[in-house]
């Protein structure tokens, strides 16, 4: 039995290109936002949905943030 996954992935390029030409309008921004944690973080699309404001907004805004994410098996 043949189990060899035919799996493609994105270039870089693509990515920065798909971002890009994204539309500069408030949709436009929430999904540049939205492409940019998926594809810097490897969040799966689930974790993305369960974060919230105050993952992103505590702490000092003049410091760098960390994310702090639970995935599969509850483990961080």
């Amino acid at each position: 039995m043949n189990t060899k996954r035919n799996i493609k992935f994105l270039e870089a390029s693509d990515i920065h290109l798909m971002i890009a030409n994204l539309p500069d309008d408030l949709r436009g921004r929430r999904d540049k936002a939205i492409m940019q944690v998926l594809w810097s973080t490897g969040l799966r699309i689930s974790e993305l949905l369960s974060l919230r404001r105050r993952d992103f907004m505590a702490g000092d805004p003049s410091k760098t943030r960390e994310l702090s994410i639970v995935g599969k098996g509850q483990v961080q």
